[in-house]
């Protein structure tokens, strides 16, 4: 296998990309990375805040590639990760999720905040089946709000698989079964 560095990559600062290549082709981590302490049973992650990046090193059975597909299919949509640089079965390289999860926020931020949550959460999900995809391993945790900038990031896609959305009514049944299992999360300002 070989590393791919996507079309983003081009986008990062000279120091990023040199960040990003100490690893991809020597694999050694300058001094800007740091491991999360994670449950490590399907990845290892490293981030570099100095230029808000995650390295996500694929273990056991987390050797997939659903993370890297479902970013790639998800390039457009402002609501994911940009990927910038992977191996198959190996990692990928992807932004920093900016802000706090949903499960530590949600009980302390304003309804209108929460509101507001919940109507990006929509709008990523949509934009999710637009190009035939569900998470399957959907959770709290795995979606981040940065209040400052009104952004929400939906992270961690590894059993984010292909979902066949063929019609309008097929990507509403979805939208309907994802509120059926999570109606906390659905948007009072939505007629969903």
């Amino acid at each position: 296998m070989t590393v791919q560095y996507t079309e983003n990559f081009k986008k990062l600062s000279v120091e990023a990309q040199n960040s990003i290549k100490s690893y991809t082709e020597k694999s050694v981590m300058d001094e800007t990375w740091y491991k999360l302490q994670t449950e490590q049973n399907r990845s290892l992650i490293f981030c570099s805040d100095k230029h808000n990046l995650v390295l996500k090193v694929m273990i056991g059975k987390g050797k997939s590639d659903k993370d890297i597909e479902s970013l790639t299919a998800l390039s457009e949509s402002d609501y994911f990760p940009n990927l910038y640089a992977f191996e198959e079965r190996e990692f990928l390289i992807m932004d920093k999720a900016l802000g706090k999860d949903l499960s530590d926020i949600k009980w302390v931020i304003s309804e209108d905040e929460l509101e507001k949550v919940k109507l990006n959460l929509y709008n990523a999900l949509s934009d999710m089946l637009d190009v035939n995809r569900y998470d399957w391993d959907f959770k709290e945790e795995h979606i981040f709000w940065d209040i400052e900038n009104s952004k929400l990031t939906w992270i961690d896609l590894g059993i984010c698989d292909p979902a066949v959305i063929s019609t309008k009514a097929d990507k509403e049944r979805k939208i309907q079964s994802f509120y059926r299992s999570k109606p906390t999360l659905k948007p009072i300002s939505n007629s969903i």
